[in-house]
């Protein structure tokens, strides 16, 4: 009897899903609509990353050809102008949306996607039985919320998932399910999809060119030589396709050592290494009695590729590798998960015989060294994972509006920012316009209107933007008043915005100049640079 080869796969795909658990997709599917739910609070965040995100949108949506930059009133492109800008801009174009609403639904796509992404890797590690216990393992193991670029935390999804690095990490999990295939017919779509990655957030797209290098060599000896040569592949088409991408220079990107202090963050990286990642890390510790199963010996092995790249590299200040530990703790939590699930830890199930022995063997003997690192790892997820889940009742940029609403308590202490900014430059800024303010509130402006001359993440092709910063401290510090026309001046100033909040009281007073504000909001003040010039000369002469 001859096989249809369409029927076997789709037989084989079906009892792929039938070993999934239902729990699975219920967890994945929950994760989607907290996601949907809570994502639009994220503007309540005066740093968030997604502010660099919605501009680059409304740049590129107003135009396709020459956006200039997104931040800085000047011409330089921006690194953040990739496909996934284009798409959403092209969205924003089509359905007159407002971009922060495309970045929203995005942000839910993202999460789909990456629920998706999961469990094709899983199914190609032959580990489909535990994705529920590494998808509780992703959002929970973290030693507090990164909230940095490839953090999948619980707390951080609501307001990470809008980033480009949301959508570029799914799409490299992809790729490594594809590479695991171990098939030439899969690697049309690798490089496809890496290139997408490399292009959409460069450094996740690089760190997934290396996962391919770790699989490939934590494999067998056999296939060692046919995936090297895929991988070589996909380097090569993701590699051609950035340098062809027209709206920036990637080859410039990769040399340019401009603000390379600034990229290259020593105390991140210890933040890193030492307390985001370290609950996994120790867990990868107890992993190892899984080490014979070949998921778990795979995962660990490519998982110690990460760290020891990281570390060995250190003196080479890369920014890029320096950021690789926390995309590569997605190696450190599926082993950890299939850990998890076999030994059953999340099984209610099993519970009372693991209490039963452990009351059994009191005055006696100890209980088994098995049961109480099991309980001990029961107790590491809960202690990590349950601070997450109250902080999204707690924190406002989660679900303490939803809360606070249900209380019946009005959240006006804590309000959305756009519609702040918005209310404030409504009629009067132009997309065009230069505002200055303190480096802080500088960071959402552009998402209402105008160009900053100081931000809080710096572009990857502008020179001269620690001058910038320096500029902005002068300006809102004790200075002389020449000394802040000069920097008014200097980068063709329009608007003032001053926030209490962000302002000392001293230097509130000595720079509010009646004569020269537009409009007040919410302990927001606009002021004309032109008449704040002009002002303290005109006063000296009137009392003249």
């Amino acid at each position: 009897m001859v096989r249809n080869p369409k029927l076997s796969s789709v037989t084989s795909a079906l009892g792929v899903m039938s070993r999934t658990p239902r729990s699975y997709w219920v967890l994945g599917a929950s994760l989607v609509a907290y996601v949907a739910i809570c994502t639009a609070q994220r503007d309540r965040i005066w740093e968030a990353d997604a502010w660099e995100h919605d501009r680059a949108v409304r740049a590129f949506a107003s135009d396709l050809v020459m956006p200039g930059n997104p931040t800085y009133a000047t011409a330089e492109p921006s690194i953040r102008y990739s496909l996934y800008t284009v798409a959403l801009a092209g969205l924003v174009r089509l359905t007159a949306i407002d971009a922060f609403d495309a970045l929203s639904l995005a942000a839910v796509f993202n999460t789909a996607f990456l629920v998706v992404a999961v469990w094709l890797l899983l199914k190609r590690f032959g580990e489909v039985a535990a994705a529920s216990c590494v998808l509780l393992v992703m959002i929970g193991l973290w030693g507090g919320p990164p909230g940095y670029a490839n953090s999948y935390a619980l707390t951080d999804l609501p307001w990470h998932q809008v980033n480009p690095s949301a959508f570029s990490f799914p799409l490299v999990l992809c790729v490594w399910a594809l590479y695991l295939r171990a098939e030439w017919s899969s690697l049309p779509a690798m490089m496809l999809l890496s290139g997408i990655a490399l292009n959409t957030h460069p450094m996740t797209g690089a760190f997934g060119l290396y996962g391919l290098v770790l699989l490939a060599f934590s494999g067998s000896v056999e296939q060692l030589s046919a995936q090297v040569l895929r991988f070589v592949a996909v380097l090569a088409a993701s590699f051609v396709a950035c340098v062809l991408w027209p709206w920036y220079d990637f080859i410039e990107a990769l040399r340019s050592h401009r603000d390379q202090l600034y990229w290259f963050n020593p105390s991140i990286v210890r933040i890193t290494l030492l307390s985001w990642c370290a609950p996994a890390v120790l867990g990868a510790v107890l992993a190892l009695s899984l080490v014979s199963r070949e998921s778990v010996r795979r995962c660990l092995l490519c998982a110690a590729g990460v760290f020891a790249l990281t570390i060995l590299t250190l003196p080479l200040r890369s920014a890029t590798l320096a950021r690789f530990p926390v995309p590569g703790m997605i190696f450190l939590h599926i082993a950890i998960g299939v850990m998890v699930y076999e030994s059953r830890i999340l099984d209610w199930r099993a519970w009372p015989e693991r209490i039963r022995t452990v009351i059994g063997s009191a005055g006696r003997e100890p209980p088994p060294a098995r049961v109480i690192v099991e309980i001990a790892i029961a107790g590491v997820l809960l202690f990590y994972t349950v601070p997450q889940v109250i902080m999204i009742g707690t924190e406002w940029h989660l679900g303490k509006a939803y809360v606070a609403q249900v209380l019946g308590r009005s959240d006006e202490f804590h309000p959305h920012l756009k519609p702040r900014f918005d209310r404030l430059f409504d009629g009067i800024v132009k997309p065009s316009d230069v505002v200055l303010s303190d480096v802080i509130t500088s960071w959402p402006i552009p998402s209402s209107g105008g160009k900053i001359v100081a931000a809080v993440h710096y572009e990857a092709f502008v020179d001269g933007q620690t001058d910038r910063v320096e500029a902005v401290h002068t300006f809102f510090g004790e200075s002389q008043d020449v000394d802040r026309a000069a920097i008014l001046n200097r980068y063709n100033v329009r608007y003032i915005v001053m926030n209490r909040d962000h302002v000392s009281p001293s230097v509130w007073q000595d720079l509010l100049r009646e004569r020269a504000v537009l409009r007040r909001h919410e302990g927001l003040v606009l002021m004309s640079a032109e008449r704040w010039r002009g002002s303290k000369a005109e006063l000296a002469a009137h009392l003249e």
